[in-house]
């Protein structure tokens, strides 16, 4: 019931509303008050059934038959008109409708589907109000072509004129964040007024000035300024309002368009000023759609921050409990060790020898994945900060070389040193980490041959090289072998029944140090003939003071120190330099 009453008050009001707009256009109207070259009412009617529903049909049906019959036409003509205008608010709301548009505008689609609307919709229209003085006799059949065109136009201009701003202010608002400008907005209202003013009742003062055209073009200011800098609520209304003050005053028979008579004097106003509108619009709708694509971007951008804080937080999380479990696992390691060591000692056979040996590769293997996890930890923590020095880079090689070649010796290897005096300028306990986790890697997985270890001096660089003839590295794998817990088909078909697996954990270490220092980390690779990972550190360009025995950073192995039969450097001099 209430439901009822309140569909029933909306069809009176847009009747009545109907019929007061229609009074502006019958006031225009010529051919027994028929045909008016203005009926912005077709604009009123559109919105409405755009806005509210197809069901509000009857009231401008009411609206347009008692309009016309007060105008003293015949109630057939009123009511063939009526049905016309009926048929042309009802499609032209369906289209708004079925294309979305029914609020502020958010796009050039928009402004397109305003324009599709106005030039389709009124050819019903124009149609019926054509052709209903003719078939009773008020008109002639010639003059159905100007009558039709007359109509169509008139129609057009009014749904391209007063649609879009009543869309606008009470349809759906746009949900993009262009500020809202009052003051600006009625500045710019009264400057479009004045530039019409000026331009329409300003013609005297032109022609006094020896302009034989009115610059009409000054009406394109306020409009562009209104697209560019309002949002669709305040801009469109402006050229509207434009439009119908130069509507008023060409039919008031002033203004550069009144000189060829009523009817075409306004025709030609209302063309001219619909492409004016249609053009603002297009600037109005370009402005919302990228406002709206800013939009996004600053959303995209707001989800894609959060996420990465999210990931951040999640890997920090991550980096503290891998330190935490490492810490936890290192006093029951050395408990381990402590236990082993007396059950070495004892009288033992051959079986029980070589089940002790396994199970202390087996411990070693953990303490070293332990060792590159809080490596790993400590670089994503921040908790690992270089301290560069200067110092020569082959006494700290010569002294990974000592430490590995009985683990060389021990699996057949033949592991070479190329010595050099060369000094370098970088945090010497990572780079220690990382050559040593090189080296590593080259003897775990290279089961004959050799490993080379030296260095090759470029301009102002070290090139620190790490060379073996292991199974060597396909070309699509050489890229995940620096990621965590990566082992390669060919590192797993090297290794030795009883020794120890590696975890896949050394060259990711090694990357990730070689970052927090800033070096440059470099693999060649061979299928079957080996390997070469290669550091590149800058020279020193400065002296260097060597310390006899550096004192060892927190949680890091610390190598030999040099022999007391050493020179200054903390090296014996080599008989050449190799690079």
């Amino acid at each position: 019931m209430v439901r009822g009453i309140g569909l029933l008050l909306e069809i009176i009001a847009l009747a009545a509303g109907y019929v007061a707009a229609a009074q502006v256009g019958l006031a225009m109207a010529y051919g027994h008050g028929l045909v008016s070259p203005d009926w912005i009412t077709t604009g009123l009617a559109v919105a409405a059934l755009g806005l509210r529903g197809g069901h509000l049909w009857p009231g401008v049906a009411l609206g347009a038959f008692i309009a016309y019959a007060l105008a003293g036409n015949p109630p057939p003509v009123a009511t063939g008109i009526a049905l016309g205008n009926t048929f042309e608010a009802w499609a032209g709301g369906w289209m708004l409708r079925r294309w979305g548009v029914i609020g502020e505008t958010k796009g050039v689609r928009d402004v397109a589907a305003l324009v599709t609307t106005a030039l389709l919709a009124p050819m019903p229209s124009a149609a019926g109000g054509a052709l209903s003085p003719i078939i009773d006799g008020l008109a002639a059949w010639p003059e159905l072509p100007a009558r039709w065109g007359t109509w169509w136009l008139g129609d057009a201009a009014g749904i391209l004129i007063l649609t879009p701003p009543l869309l606008a202010w009470f349809g759906t608002r746009s949900q993009t964040a262009q500020p809202w400008h009052p003051w600006e907005a009625a500045a710019t209202l009264a400057a479009g007024l004045a530039a019409v003013s000026a331009v329409f009742a300003g013609e005297p003062l032109f022609i006094r000035l020896g302009l034989e055209r009115v610059p009409t073009l000054w009406v394109f200011p306020p409009m562009v300024w209104a697209g560019l800098r309002l949002r669709p609520r305040q801009a469109v209304p402006i050229p509207a309002a434009m439009a119908l003050l130069a509507i008023g005053l060409t039919f008031a028979g002033v203004g550069p368009f009144a000189h060829g008579g009523a009817v075409p004097d306004l025709a030609l106003t209302q063309m001219s000023f619909a492409i004016m509108v249609g053009t603002a619009l297009v600037l109005v709708g370009a402005v919302a759609q990228l406002e709206e694509a800013l939009c996004q971007a600053e959303a995209a951008m707001r989800r894609a921050q959060q996420a990465t804080q999210r990931a951040n937080e999640a890997s920090l999380a991550k980096s503290r409990f891998v330190a935490a479990l490492r810490h936890d696992f290192a006093q029951p390691l050395q408990a381990i060790r402590l236990f082993l060591q007396p059950l070495s000692r004892q009288p033992l056979d051959l079986r029980g020898r070589l089940l002790i040996e396994r199970i202390e590769g087996a411990v070693e293997a953990i303490g070293a994945a332990l060792d590159s996890l809080k490596d790993i930890t400590a670089v994503e923590l921040d908790l690992l900060r270089p301290e560069p020095a200067s110092f020569p880079v082959g006494c700290l090689l010569a002294q990974l070389a000592d430490e590995w070649r009985p683990q060389a010796a021990e699996k057949g290897l033949e592991l070479r040193f190329v010595p050099s005096t060369r000094p370098v300028h970088t945090d010497r306990q990572m780079l220690g980490r990382i050559v040593r986790n090189l080296l590593a890697n080259a003897v775990r997985y290279t089961a004959r041959g050799r490993v080379l270890l030296g260095c090759r001096c470029t301009s102002g660089c070290v090139r620190i090289e790490v060379w073996d003839t292991g199974p060597g590295i396909p070309e699509e794998e050489q890229e995940a072998v620096f990621e965590a817990f990566h082992r390669g088909p060919e590192a797993k078909q090297q290794e030795i029944p009883g020794e120890a697996k590696g975890l896949g954990l050394g060259l990711a270490t090694v990357r990730r140090l070689a970052t927090a220092l800033g070096l440059k980390l470099k693999l060649r690779s061979s299928v079957g003939r080996g390997s070469v990972f290669s550091v590149e550190l800058p020279c020193s360009r400065r002296g260097f003071k060597w310390s006899a025995s550096p004192a060892p950073r927190t949680g890091y192995r610390q190598g030999p120190a040099p022999p007391p039969s050493a020179d200054r450097t903390g090296c014996r001099q080599p008989p050449g330099e190799h690079g």
